[in-house]
């Protein structure tokens, strides 16, 4: 996806890091607001309301979770999404911004491949309209996603993508994988809610749903290459 024309608000107390990032951010077409505190932050709110923010954690005053809870509380820009970049990376803060709702977390210093990534991943799940299915919904909604098969056999699959699944939910599915190997699903099915693996990151199980005793075998063989390869 573009990012030209996109907006970003970069929350850090750190000059030389904001020179860094505003860098990156440049190259790609975005244009950066920046802020080295909360107060600064909400006033260039006001006038501008970004598209994305980059958050560090350690801010004078008010820290970055505290932002993002004042964020949250604002219907004006609580869907705004959030990385956030941090040398506080210890497993319970990622899991705080995370129950927060923040989209991503990077840890300083950071690489500046992981950084575009991780803002292409963030951006383009937002373009991705929220949807709630009833159970007489006949609603056909067409999402085009890069997931990971993690696990597979011929009753159950695990991706790993950016799209959560909340409840159980049938879909039809096209994998250039699934192509390869010549596996013929009619659908998939969600097995309950999917796991958070990281922000912005999660990891679902699957029912395969109509595999003929065809596709079954060569979901076999697709696991033996998997099993020799690791050998």
């Amino acid at each position: 996806m573009s990012l030209r024309d996109k907006i970003c608000l970069l929350i850090d107390d750190d000059d030389d890091f904001r020179m860094i990032v505003r860098r990156i951010l440049e190259n790609l077409g975005m244009s950066v607001k920046e802020a080295s505190t909360v107060h600064i932050a909400f006033k260039i709110i006001e006038n501008w309301i970004p598209h994305l923010i980059i958050l560090d954690l350690n801010l004078d005053k008010v820290d970055g979770f505290t932002f993002i809870e004042q964020k949250n509380a604002n219907p004006k820009i609580a869907n705004i999404p959030i990385v956030v970049c941090s040398a506080h990376s210890l497993k319970k803060n990622v899991l705080k911004v995370t129950q927060l709702g923040a989209s991503g977390f990077i840890a300083k210093p950071i690489k500046q491949s992981l950084l575009i990534q991780k803002i292409r991943q963030v951006l383009r799940s937002k373009e991705v309209e929220s949807y709630i299915f009833r159970d007489s919904d006949n609603t056909v909604i067409n999402i085009k996603t890069k997931s990971d098969l993690v696990k597979i056999n011929e009753n159950f699959c695990v991706l790993t993508s950016g799209v959560k699944f909340n409840e159980p939910i049938k879909i039809q599915i096209e994998s250039n994988l699934f192509k390869k190997f010549d596996i013929n699903c009619n659908a998939i099915e969600s097995i309950g809610p999917s796991r958070i693996l990281n922000p912005g990151e999660y990891e679902t199980t699957f029912t395969m749903l109509g595999i003929s005793d065809k596709s079954a075998q060569n979901i076999r063989t697709l696991r033996n290459n998997w099993i020799n390869n690791e050998g």
